[in-house]
């Protein structure tokens, strides 16, 4: 989400499996920049796959495919705040 006021990202959203670059690289790439950024990963990869990419991030928060709407919604209230 970007803060209009500022111009500011508050929370990346990226799915697990991308072309060139997953969404796990991303997390991982990002975080060594900045530990404490907020970042959802989505995805529908297979368990051992998602299993490992937990194992190198303990901070990644991933919400498997398909998911209902209410639970992005609470993952991304319980990042970064406020009311869905």
């Amino acid at each position: 989400m970007i803060d209009e006021s500022d111009g500011n990202i508050d929370l990346l959203i990226t799915d697990g499996i991308m072309p060139k670059l997953t969404g796990f690289a991303l997390a991982r790439a990002l975080q060594e920049e900045k530990p404490d950024f907020p970042i959802l990963c989505i995805t529908g990869c297979e368990e051992s796959i998602l299993t490992q990419e937990q194992k190198q991030n303990s901070q990644l928060v991933v919400i498997r495919k398909p998911f209902p709407v209410p639970e992005l919604l609470n993952e991304i209230q319980k990042k970064i705040g406020g009311s869905p």
